[in-house]
């Protein structure tokens, strides 16, 4: 294998490498190496002037802001407006003239001389007819015209200038009706004071609560406790059967509930418990009407079972679950409210 000669950059030593890694090698060890990377050189940045530490030799500026800045071909111009110098990119040298926005604003403006108060003021060059610097001077001017005076020496002078109700101040306004001045007149309708004032926010008719519309008469609570029965809008004279009215009731609720608790959430027939349950009725809920909410008339089935085995065979399993009713010691200790 064929070796070359090199030269050690951090302490001179001569070493030997590989011609496949001519190029690369320029430590002898790994001690050089960490040595020079460790040597960190203080540098001064071309454009802004700050001081920064770098290891690369060919390193001038301290940022990539400055980098960007500086390698930009920029071109010294002078301001249409203050004459003073300023840098521009030198794309933007035929459509940039002024340093400032303030100068740009300047350069569209004149200076002119009142004719009344001989006051010097600014405006814009198209509107370069104008004379006076304010209202008061262009009034002022044009009754020494037509040969009238302002304030008391004028024909028209009521006597006194009109004031605000409220605060007192002089009124702008020409209108003879106005009483007040805006501000005073803002805060003089609201509320009460107001022309097309509808007494506020309605109140509830039960609890006298504030309702969320004028329109409406009563809060939420209160009308869904309204909105039942004769007082729906879709009342049709209370079509619903009793079957449906007494197994939708809470007393109803309340009993199956019990019956679960008492039977321990365990079917009669498969000794299951939890699941899918239903309360059966041992005698038929449309021919025994007395048992319909007895506590000795039903007992705990699961699903399954009853539908497999008892729909359509009540009577051949009601002796076996009234003997289960009367063995039970829950019965006793617990009673039903």
């Amino acid at each position: 294998m064929s070796k070359i000669e090199k030269k050690c950059e951090m302490c001179g030593e001569i070493f030997y490498i590989k011609c496949e890694r001519n190029g690369r090698g320029k430590y002898c060890s790994r001690e050089c190496f960490n040595k020079s990377r460790s040597s960190l050189k203080e540098k001064k940045c071309k454009l802004c002037g700050v001081k920064f530490f770098s290891i690369k030799k060919d390193k001038i500026y301290c940022s990539k802001q400055c980098c960007n800045i500086g390698r930009r071909k920029r071109i010294i111009k002078t301001c249409v407006q203050c004459t003073k110098f300023f840098e521009i990119v030198k794309s933007d040298e035929n459509d940039i003239k002024f340093c400032s926005k303030e100068c740009r604003s300047r350069s569209s403006k004149i200076t002119k001389k009142c004719l009344v108060c001989n006051k010097f003021y600014e405006i814009i060059k198209s509107k370069n007819k104008r004379k006076y610097c304010s209202k008061k001077c262009a009034s002022i001017s044009h009754g020494i015209k037509y040969g009238f005076k302002p304030g008391k020496d004028h024909p028209n002078w009521t006597g006194q200038y009109r004031k605000c109700e409220n605060c007192g101040n002089r009124l702008k306004n020409h209108n003879k009706k106005s009483k007040r001045c805006r501000k005073c007149f803002g805060i003089a309708i609201t509320g009460e004071n107001h022309p097309y004032w509808k007494g506020g926010k309605a109140k509830c008719i039960d609890c006298d609560k504030i309702t969320s519309c004028r329109s409406n008469k009563r809060c939420a609570k209160c009308f869904q406790l309204y909105n039942k029965n004769e007082n729906h809008n879709n009342w049709q004279g209370g079509i619903t059967p009793i079957n449906t009215k007494i197994r939708n009731s809470e007393e109803y609720k309340k009993l199956r509930e019990y019956i679960f608790c008492r039977d321990d959430y365990r079917c009669a027939l498969c000794n299951e418990r939890g699941g899918k349950l239903n309360m059966h009725h041992i005698r038929k809920f449309s021919e025994y009407k007395q048992g319909r909410l007895d506590p000795k008339n039903l007992i705990t089935v699961c699903k399954k079972d009853h539908y497999k085995y008892i729909c359509g065979h009540e009577k051949d399993f009601q002796d076996y679950f009234d003997i289960l009713i009367l063995d039970m010691e829950i019965l006793n200790k617990k009673d039903y409210k």
